[in-house]
């Protein structure tokens, strides 16, 4: 899983049920500086398995596109799967992947981030048990 800071609150969000189901959780009460408890809200689950994908885990942090939207990529069978958001809760699977496991291993532990002080993004990830890497 990982975490993001939305609208000033820290979110986890991670796969649970065997990569059924992606969820948030936050703290319980912000004013602990130790954020020792964690709740989900009831909105949960915000994302489930998109149809004709057998592995589906491993959320990034989420990040805000220059559209506003909210962005996250999760792995998935096909390779790593890219969403889209207005609040973090609601989420619109893309049409494309960003990478296509052609023989359908596994992208696990993608990230998907801008280059600071450019134009380009980076994806990374673990394939076919060794780390990769793309630039564009």
């Amino acid at each position: 899983g990982s975490a993001t800071i939305v609208d000033g609150v820290p979110t986890l969000t991670y796969s649970v049920i065997c990569g059924e189901v992606i969820v948030n959780a936050v703290p319980a009460n912000l004013s602990d500086p130790y954020l020792v408890e964690w709740v989900k809200p009831d909105y949960n689950p915000i994302l489930t398995r998109p149809n004709g994908t057998a592995g589906f885990r491993d959320p990034t942090e989420g990040f805000k596109g220059k559209d506003g939207l909210w962005r996250m990529v999760t792995g998935c069978d096909a390779g790593p799967c890219l969403f889209k958001s207005p609040d973090f809760v609601n989420w619109t699977k893309t049409d494309d992947y960003l990478f296509n496991s052609v023989d359908g291993t596994f992208y696990e532990c993608p990230d998907f981030f801008q280059i600071p002080g450019s134009d380009n993004w980076m994806l990374k990830g673990s394939w076919h048990w060794q780390e990769w890497w793309i630039l564009g």
